[in-house]
């Protein structure tokens, strides 16, 4: 496996969150030299395992010596025909005399739920005050619009066969498309939140090296270049930082269930497609240049569309990790609180209309597409963030 690197340059972000925004820009407090030098060790194989799980795998058959078991250009797919095709691989398998060449082909399907990918960071030149080491947390998701991505293997099987089984090659090709919300916690209770947004490269193994020391011929190397980090907020004394950046690094995953198909060619792993490929743990090198920006605060539907006032409606705050927040509606001279959530050390929360909050609406005369005001103020430290919104009156 490649060590990954990152180089993050975070730049100026002052842009301002909300219609009404009272902190004013804070200045960070002074960094020795090297920092923002992190060493953070994020196993992807959390978000690469449940994407590149094999669901099928078919082999059309190339050549044959030995048996009258298939014919050229014939297709064996032991996963949809485990008592037919699964046993057909199994009596080849077993024939002293067989000897069958075949290309093999498992297709990858992408979810688009939600995956979470952990891991610690070491930054030993940080101040004190901020920490030394930590943890990293992203939350995924796959966006990719190619639904699919397809490994080919090349393989002989049969009695004449060393091992029964063998893999000749393999090659791979997609992408998959993904976003991330990023926090960033230090041991001092200080932190960042922002987002990670890139392309996974799914490659052939001869043109990339991060199979080179693999001894597997079903190694498929996976890259991630550029992909775009955002720093929108920040906590302790690492308050209101912002900034983008990139993100970069090479790696390999293995296709166990191809690897314990061949392996064995037996009916019994036949039926075992559901094994997960494992992905050793990856280690990345961050280097971070901080600067100042607001606290702000932004909130909007959970489930995105137009923000109505309605009992039991979810919506995501974006803040300062760790700020408390809270959301007011008033209508002429009533005043209800809709919640009171506590930004998590991702940057956001997602709170739930009060019911009891809504029916005082109601009684107070409030219909619906009736105009509301709204207020959200986010309090981190010392500082008050506040937006103002007119969302209408859902019931």
């Amino acid at each position: 496996m490649k060590r990954a690197r990152v180089f993050l340059s975070l730049c100026l972000g002052l842009a301002t969150v909300g219609l009404v925004n009272t902190a004013p820009v804070s200045a960070l407090p002074p960094l020795p030299t090297g920092a923002g030098d992190i060493t953070a060790d994020i196993n992807w194989s959390q978000f690469l395992s449940p994407i590149m799980n094999a669901g099928t795998i078919s082999c059309t058959v190339n050549s044959v010596a030995g048996t009258t078991e298939t014919t050229v250009g014939a297709v064996i797919n032991p996963m949809a025909n485990p008592f037919q095709d699964g046993l057909k691989l199994q009596r080849i398998v077993t024939d002293a005399d067989a000897n069958v060449g075949a290309t093999c082909t498992s297709e990858v399907t992408v979810p688009t739920t939600e995956i979470t990918v952990t891991g610690t960071i070491s930054a030993p030149a940080m101040p004190a005050n901020i920490g030394t080491a930590g943890n990293l947390t992203l939350k995924c998701k796959a966006t990719s619009t190619t639904p699919t991505i397809s490994v080919t293997v090349g393989a002989n099987f049969g009695g004449l066969v060393a091992g029964k089984a063998r893999i000749t090659g393999q090659s791979s090709n997609g992408t998959v498309n993904f976003a991330c919300n990023m926090g960033l916690t230090f041991s001092a209770a200080t932190g960042l939140a922002g987002t990670v947004s890139g392309q996974l490269n799914v490659a052939n193994a001869s043109a990339n090296t991060s199979c080179s020391s693999q001894t597997t011929a079903t190694c498929i190397p996976v890259g991630l270049n550029n992909a775009t980090v955002v720093v929108n907020s920040g906590s302790g004394e690492l308050a209101e930082a912002a900034g983008s950046g990139t993100y970069s690094f090479n790696d390999s995953f293995k296709l166990a269930s191809i690897d314990s198909l061949l392996a064995t060619a037996g009916a019994t792993s036949l039926r075992k497609q559901a094994v997960r490929p494992m992905l050793a743990a990856n280690t990345d090198e961050m280097k971070l240049n901080l600067s100042a920006g607001r606290h702000t605060v932004k909130s909007a539907p959970a489930a995105g569309g137009t923000l109505t006032v309605k009992s039991g409606a979810q919506v995501r705050l974006t803040s300062s990790p760790g700020a408390k927040c809270k959301v007011t509606v008033t209508f002429k001279r009533t005043t209800v609180t809709l919640g009171s959530p506590t930004i998590s050390s991702m940057g956001d929360a997602t709170y739930t209309m009060s019911s009891s909050a809504v029916k005082k609406l109601k009684s107070a005369g409030a219909k619906k597409n009736t105009k509301l005001s709204m207020t959200t103020s986010c309090k981190s430290g010392a500082k008050t963030a506040i937006s103002k919104s007119s969302p209408k009156f859902a019931g």
